[in-house]
């Protein structure tokens, strides 16, 4: 909008700086669909969340916010994706963008140090992925001034968990599964450097706590059918954050009949990974005896819903 280039100018004075010799501006800053990755299933909740974000122009080394916590919404009839009071290209200057998902993640920027904190963010079960992504351009000429792409990363990481009966007797159901142990909580940062990273609270989830925390079964799923192959989670994976496993008590608990079976999943052999990363999938499969339990882990792309922005 013309007002906001006025606008943009005046704060040009009022920071004491010369204005940059430009003409009347007339490219609109616009973002680009790009092919992105999450575990919501289909678009329907990326539509009706929106995305969020952040952005600055830097005018001889001040900083002076452009985007402040916009919201970036689907427009169905024109199929991009827009926002209110349109915003310009200004030539010679760095434009610089941070974009997450959920849009209603709580989250401060900071202009001085060009970082998105994210406080006390709470990772659990069937809970959405967090994804980030920060992009800058200088405009110089006419072919500088195309969308945006938002490429986004995932935050967190997704475990899968797999069960086999393996015995040929009878094994009662699986009455009760769940996670113990896990640091599901922390404070998440990242910047246009591209630098992320994750400080997770000292207290891990409680026992009592999994529920919320990651890693249940809904009740109405319960008891497991053991005697097939099948995943004990009906959504396909739990989000976690990203954290060291070995040597920690995260722990995986089964109720089998009456007997409670528990092993630490940084123990489980060669296959074990040592820690959960951003942006990786880890699937564990559970074989089951009427004796013991044989776990295997292997990791995959976290790419089975591709999800076009």
């Amino acid at each position: 909008m013309r007002k906001f280039y006025l606008m943009a100018i005046s704060m040009f004075a009022l920071l004491g700086c010369e204005r940059p010799v430009v003409k009347e501006p007339s490219h609109e800053i616009g973002f680009a669909s790009q092919t992105s990755r999450s575990i919501v299933e289909g678009l329907e909740d990326l539509y009706k969340d929106g995305i969020k974000i952040f952005g600055t122009l830097d005018v001889d080394g001040t900083i002076v916010r452009l985007f402040d916590a916009e919201k970036l919404y689907y427009d169905e009839d024109l199929a991009i994706w827009d926002y209110k009071n349109t915003r310009y290209w200004t030539p010679q200057l760095e434009h610089r963008f941070y974009a997450l998902w959920p849009y209603d993640t709580t989250c401060t920027f900071s202009d001085s140090e060009s970082v998105v904190t994210i406080d006390n963010h709470t990772a659990s079960t069937n809970g959405a992925d967090l994804l980030y992504t920060v992009a800058s351009r200088t405009p110089i000429d006419d072919n500088d001034y195309s969308a945006v792409s938002l490429s986004f990363t995932h935050a967190c990481a997704a475990l899968q968990f797999n069960i086999v009966n393996a015995s040929n007797g009878v094994i009662p159901s699986v009455s009760n599964i769940y996670l113990v142990g896990l640091k599901n909580k922390g404070t998440f940062t990242f910047g246009i450097d591209g630098t992320a990273e994750w400080n997770l609270e000292e207290e891990v989830v409680a026992e009592n706590d999994h529920t919320t925390y990651g890693g249940r079964t809904d009740l109405t799923n319960l008891p497991v059918d053991i005697n097939k192959k099948q995943s004990l989670y009906a959504d396909g994976a739990i989000v976690v954050l990203p954290q060291e496993i070995v040597d920690t008590d995260v722990k995986f608990h089964l109720e089998i009949g009456t007997e409670i079976r528990e092993f630490k999943l940084g123990q489980l052999g060669a296959s074990a990974p040592t820690k959960w990363e951003a942006g990786k999938r880890y699937e564990y499969t559970m074989t089951i005896t009427e004796s013991s339990i044989v776990a295997n882990v292997t990791v995959v792309p976290w790419n089975d819903r591709y999800v076009d922005l």
